[in-house]
């Protein structure tokens, strides 16, 4: 368990956090932590200040609330996979990134949690979400980046903006709960599965840009609204 009133670490010289249960807060201070092994970060609460955590293992982080401030987590290591379950910055940003080969993002798989935040963007090498469990977000603004597939569910009931969401290779899925906008959304791969599927379970569907594959994508659109 650690605590600094005014921040945990700094840019330049991080706190190592690489343990089976690791409790982290500050009273309005940025936090700044590395986990090099495989680590669950069981709860992360900045009272505003910036989080910002960088990876090279697996990890799960399972609680990370910042009231406003900045949630980064990233990492550039090889088949390295965050597993995220509830991160709250409030009308603040949300980045989280698994750029090394094979690297995911995934979720924790209760339903009860959620990313939230003004602006969400999510990436994964190796997929983002998946099919079977998708990715839950509550964002304004929703950007997404794979190379192996994008799967998210946002609950939002007052509407996402989907302003870059795209696959290189893999299908997209988004499912929103409220008025959804579809600025751009990209499976570009053109390979046969490679899908464009997105759905909202309340208000209206407007598109921008929306395609998949030349010859071989497909769009699955759905509103309960009008498109």
């Amino acid at each position: 368990t650690l605590h600094g009133a005014t921040g945990v670490g700094t840019s330049g010289t991080r706190v190592s956090a690489s343990a089976e249960r690791v409790l982290v807060s500050s009273s309005g201070g940025a936090i700044y932590l590395s986990a090099a092994a495989p680590a669950v970060l069981t709860s992360v609460q900045s009272q505003g200040g910036a989080i910002d955590i960088v990876h090279s293992a697996d990890l799960l982080l399972a609680n990370a609330l910042s009231s406003g401030g900045a949630i980064t987590v990233s990492s550039s290591t090889a088949q390295a996979d965050l597993l995220v379950g509830n991160l709250n910055a409030g009308s603040g940003t949300v980045t989280l990134s698994s750029t090394g080969t094979g690297g995911t993002l995934k979720d924790d798989g209760n339903r009860g949690t959620r990313v939230v935040g003004g602006t969400v963007s999510l990436t994964g090498s190796a997929g983002v979400g998946t099919a079977s469990q998708t990715l839950q977000t509550s964002a304004a603004t929703l950007n997404a980046s794979s190379g192996n597939g994008i799967f998210v569910e946002d609950g939002r009931t007052a509407g996402v903006t989907l302003a870059s969401v795209v696959a290189t290779g893999g299908a997209v899925s988004v499912s929103s709960a409220g008025p959804t906008v579809a600025t751009s959304v990209q499976a570009s791969a053109d390979s046969a599965g490679n899908t464009v599927t997105l759905s909202t379970s309340s208000g209206d569907l407007t598109l921008v840009s929306v395609s998949a594959g030349a010859t071989q994508g497909t769009l699955n659109l759905s509103a309960a609204g009008s498109i």
